[in-house]
């Protein structure tokens, strides 16, 4: 995935709308692009957090385990929505609160 379409993405993004063309292009090149494939685990509930995660393309599941054992979904996150982006920030919170898990072929940057 070439890094171009997600700059062009990350400018139409109210995250980076404040921002010139070339801090914009600083911050991008930090992010680590990374694909998955359907069905594929991003974390897991207790995983470390460690990223905040820009989503180019594909459907992202969020889900968590109710009390007694049942698994729901919690949110769907689509194409030019960001994920653990307060999370990331969090001091409280170090590990995962639910899992993500590619519900269609994702590609991600996770920085």
């Amino acid at each position: 995935m070439p890094r171009a379409a997600f700059t062009e993405l990350a400018r139409k993004m109210p995250l980076f709308s404040g921002l010139t063309d070339q801090e914009r292009e600083a911050l991008l090149k930090d992010g680590k692009i990374k694909e998955y494939s359907r069905g594929e685990n991003i974390f897991l509930h207790g995983d470390p957090i460690k990223y905040f995660y820009i989503i180019f393309s594909g459907v992202i599941q969020l889900r968590r385990d109710t009390p007694d054992g049942q698994e729901v979904t919690t949110d769907i996150i689509t194409k030019g929505r960001t994920m653990c982006k307060k999370e990331v920030f969090e001091t409280l919170k170090k590990t995962h609160q639910m899992g993500a898990v590619a519900a269609t072929d994702v590609v991600l940057m996770e920085f």
